[in-house]
């Protein structure tokens, strides 16, 4: 008969060791350097995305283009393969190598920016527009996968308003800088000088990103051979994120549809010069959204560690706010009228915006985390970008008969409208939330 062994011989099991947080494994100097990389990366993206609704007035001029052709070439142009990639990218920074996915999206929608200001017919730059929203697909959601993992939970609020407010600073640029080169040298030399930087920026972003999973490996959910479709449906069975989608999408039909010929309507009814258009509006517009973004994200984080549903709630208020603001200005007799509405309505905007993307990312666990920023992404764009400015544009044309110059007013009155389904959807989010939370 074996003898038993001597219990003070049997070694104690090891103890379970939790992997380490990823933010645990950058110093915070390297943390907020990693951050001002991916604002670069996008604030590159606003800038490239909106520099050509400042160059619609001199493009329509040029190759005698209707208003529904320029809601073509900033919608669907940019959209078709925005959309069409944004998943299978998103499943591969899921999964993959964040860094790289970052540094090639941006290489490759700069150089397509670049490539349009070469164009000789309206037909070759709605193709080179194709090209830059197939590069900028891979970008936004494979940031802030990586934002999540560079920065603790508590944090998350205030890092992705910085992070957000980088839309301000690019759209600041793509007036000002985009209107003062196309007065001065044409819209093309515009388009080529706020390409060429952006595959310096992508060199940058190989070299000082990282990727966390090359010490820690992929989330676990993320190795099992969890398809695209079964991600989705798990997401999509959260109503909670059902609403950030409708909201979203709702919200972008304004954000690209009305907002993206703003520089067209004060060209058209105030009579404002495109250069003034860019310092003036583009200015105070951009400098009142960049500190309502911050702002809005402070009090994300306040409001949150009291009641996680302010997360969605933040921005259904924001949203429901501008209404009345942004639409009074659009209907104001004067530019000084017009300035003063736009501007309040878009601090009321600013400061819900971050939280828009804080309640998503509450929500979808980190596993999914690419693949929801990019679905979300998906619904934006395919509804927003691609339906907002063609809704838009075809309005315009069909009241023309009616309203004349005036008729690109009523048509942005119209797709603003859309800021309240919106703000209902936003609301209705934070409702459902406490059941969705996974972190």
């Amino acid at each position: 008969m074996d003898r038993l062994a001597d219990p003070a011989q049997i070694a104690p099991p090891a103890p379970i060791v939790p992997p380490a947080a990823p933010h645990t494994l950058y110093s915070p100097a390297r943390r907020w350097l990693m951050l001002a990389v991916l604002f670069l990366v996008s604030a590159s993206s606003y800038l490239d995305r909106h520099i050509v609704s400042v160059l619609l007035e001199p493009i329509k001029k040029e190759f005698g283009v209707s208003d529904t052709q320029l809601g073509l070439l900033t919608g669907f142009a940019f959209v078709i393969f925005y959309v069409a990639l944004g998943v299978p990218l998103a499943r591969w920074a899921d999964r993959g190598n964040r860094r790289v996915v970052v540094a090639v999206s941006l290489a490759v929608w700069s150089a397509f920016t670049a490539l349009c200001g070469y164009t000789g017919s309206f037909l070759q730059l709605a193709l080179a527009r194709i090209g830059v929203g197939a590069g900028e697909a891979g970008a936004g959601p494979a940031s802030q996968s990586l934002l999540a993992d560079y920065f603790p939970k508590e944090r998350r609020g205030i890092v992705l308003a910085i992070y957000t407010s980088s839309a301000t600073v690019g759209y600041l640029f793509a007036f000002m800088g985009g209107a003062a080169i196309a007065a001065h040298y044409g819209w093309r030399n515009a388009l080529i000088a706020v390409g060429a930087p952006g595959v310096v920026l992508a060199l940058i972003a190989w070299l000082l990103l990282a990727e966390p999973r090359e010490k820690l490996g992929p989330p676990v959910a993320a190795k099992a051979a969890v398809s695209a479709g079964q991600a989705m449906k798990a997401l999509l069975a959260k109503r909670s994120y059902v609403w950030v989608l409708v909201g979203a999408g709702a919200y972008g039909i304004v954000a690209y549809g009305a907002a993206i010929f703003f520089p067209s309507f004060m060209v058209r009814s105030l009579k404002v010069s495109l250069t003034d258009v860019g310092v003036v509006y583009g200015a105070l517009s951009a400098f009142g959204s960049l500190g309502a973004t911050l702002l809005g994200g402070f009090l994300a984080d306040r409001l949150g560690k009291r009641d996680l549903r302010w997360y969605a709630w933040l921005p259904a208020l924001s949203l429901a706010v501008s209404l009345p603001f942004e639409v009074g200005g659009l209907l104001a007799p004067s530019y000084t009228a017009f300035l003063v509405s736009s501007w309040i309505g878009g601090i009321a905007l600013g400061l819900g915006i971050p939280s828009m993307f804080t309640a998503m990312h509450a929500i979808c666990g980190s596993a999914n985390r690419s693949l929801a920023v990019a679905f979300l992404t998906f619904v934006m764009s395919l509804v927003g970008a691609g339906m907002g400015p063609l809704i838009t544009g075809f309005l315009s044309d069909r009241l023309t008969p009616m309203f004349g110059v005036e008729s690109l007013r009523y048509a942005m009155v119209f797709s603003m409208c859309f800021l309240a389904p919106a703000a209902w959807a936003f609301w209705r989010c934070g409702v459902a939330m406490p059941r969705d939370i996974e972190g």
